[in-house]
């Protein structure tokens, strides 16, 4: 025997999933990605706002049983846009259907997407605020004489240099000329920030594995788009093979700017 208290409660969780019962007034598109109710107009039982993400069910017709997300609502002509392809068919005019106080599988594996999107986005060391990390060498360039050499350029956003760290080589060759040694700054032309020091790159420093550092903890140094980060030989033409590693940690001030 069937249970009467059963019978009702299914009725009554119907009457609370149904937000909305209705015929459509016009045909929809014949791909069936839309349906036509003018009577959803402003309908004082159901907010224009709230139709989008809620469930479309059709009772009658070629499409009987389906259901599909409602995507977007116009209140101008009582259209609902469906969720991706919509309906397998058209919804004609007479259709009986039901909007449902419930979200669809598009609407749930669209916003599981979203979040995604979202986690990807924030893995992505470009976000703005996360350390990154640049490598150039300056391999051979001692060679060139003295001068400067751009090693790293901020692209993209500008970036809060956070740290520098420059590795010679295990066997780097500095026994000739009258070179004196390195310094690493930024390129800006009349208050440029200094990294290493002439004091501190002195040849004699730059043994092999030797490690110079400079580091900020708190603060740091902003790059705009466009500007350098350098490093000077010192003195006379040198044909050394320093083979000289500069490693600078960094953030992006904006999401997307990083060294290159």
């Amino acid at each position: 025997m069937t249970s009467k208290g059963h019978a009702l409660s299914r009725d009554a969780l119907i009457r609370t999933l149904t937000a909305y019962s209705g015929i459509t007034t016009g045909d929809g598109a014949e791909g069936g990605t839309t349906l036509v109710d003018t009577n959803l107009k402003n309908n004082p039982f159901i907010s224009p706002s709230g139709i989008p993400e809620k469930t479309v069910l059709i009772l009658s017709g070629d499409a009987r049983g389906e259901d599909k997300g409602s995507e977007s609502f116009n209140n101008d002509t009582g259209a609902i846009t469906l969720q991706g392809t919509g309906f397998s068919a058209q919804i004609k005019a007479g259709t009986i259907f039901r909007i449902l106080n419930i979200s669809s599988i598009e609407i749930d594996v669209a916003r599981i997407e979203a979040k995604l999107d979202t986690v990807v986005t924030d893995a992505d060391p470009k976000v703005m605020g996360k350390l990154q990390m640049a490598v150039a060498s300056w391999d051979g360039r001692l060679g060139d004489g003295a001068g400067s050499d751009v090693l790293l350029t901020a692209t993209g956003q500008a970036v809060v240099v956070k740290g520098v760290i420059v590795v010679m080589a295990a066997t780097p060759d500095l026994t000739d000329d009258p070179w004196t040694g390195i310094s690493v700054e930024d390129d800006y032309a009349t208050t440029p920030h200094i990294f290493i020091a002439a004091a501190d790159g002195v040849k004699a420093n730059l043994t092999a594995n030797a490690q110079l550092a400079w580091s900020a903890e708190e603060t740091g140094v902003y790059l705009a788009v466009g500007r350098s980060i350098q490093a000077t030989a010192i003195g006379d033409d040198a044909d050394e093979d320093a083979s000289i590693t500069v490693i600078v940690l960094y953030r992006a001030v904006a999401s997307g700017g990083y060294l290159a």
